[in-house]
């Protein structure tokens, strides 16, 4: 038995659908189904919170307690993390790390699907006002995680692991939504937004200031210093990671 939380997320939705194709026993939980823990092998646990104060108060009991019931526990954490020793990712880590559970920690650049904020503006128009347009990211598709992550549930090769999981390139956000507008059939353009107003609009989209603030700096940061880009993806699914246009191909209908 898997233990999957956040199932109906973004990663988790795959993860779930991927085991339960296998005919691998699951448990999916989300904050919208049952909560309730069964004992079994592994646990995906993705850390729904952005803030300080939930992963000092709250992550610790969530995580002793998958210990007692599971022996692995594969964290969806983040690339951030690697930098940031004091951010939520990375205190979650070190929750995981400390816990008597094997565990394996992945860490994503950006999900492909960050790129849906933009969905209301192009529905409206040709032109997305965005902070940062030659930010370069390597953003990755959630499907390629999820991979990942069933590999990293399933087999014993993995233990102690952290894993940078990245899209095949780098590409700027304008690059991103030319990718967008292909996928279309429309040429969309691209309207630079002042930092500050960017960071205001985001805080009211996440109700979070302070994450919001972290989010358009760190893209401030890509401008001179782009994401990394790795062939993990590839190198523990024997399949390569899928590329940003190929991701806005399937998901199209979203900004129609």
């Amino acid at each position: 038995m898997i233990l999957v939380t956040g199932a109906t997320g973004k990663v988790g939705r795959h993860v779930t659908a991927a085991l339960s194709a296998g005919d691998i026993p699951v448990r999916a939980v989300s904050r919208s189904a049952g909560r309730s823990i069964l004992p079994g092998v592994a646990a995906f646990l993705v850390w729904p919170f952005t803030s300080i104060e939930a992963a000092d108060n709250i992550a610790p009991r969530v995580v002793a307690l998958l210990a007692r019931h599971v022996r692995r526990i594969v964290l969806l954490s983040a690339q951030a993390a690697a930098n940031a020793p004091d951010s939520f990712w990375a205190r979650v880590e070190r929750l995981v790390e400390a816990s008597d559970a094997q565990w394996t920690i992945l860490r994503p650049t950006g999900f492909a699907s960050n790129t849906l904020m933009w969905a209301d503006q192009i529905r409206a128009g040709d032109v997305v006002r965005w902070p940062y347009g030659e930010a370069r990211r390597s953003l990755i598709d959630e499907r390629d995680i999820a991979a990942v992550a069933v590999r990293t549930l399933t087999e014993h090769d993995h233990g102690g692991q952290h894993y940078e999981l990245t899209g095949p390139a780098s590409l700027t956000q304008v690059e991103q939504l030319d990718a967008i507008g292909a996928a279309l059939g429309r040429n969309l353009r691209w309207a630079e937004q002042p930092r500050d107003e960017a960071a205001h609009d985001l805080a009211e989209m996440f109700g979070d200031p302070a994450f919001a603030n972290s989010a358009v700096d760190t893209w401030a940061g890509f401008v001179s210093t782009p994401e990394p880009v790795t062939t993990t993806v590839a190198d523990i699914t024997a399949v390569p990671a899928r590329p940003f246009a190929a991701w806005a191909t399937d998901y199209a209908t979203a900004f129609r």
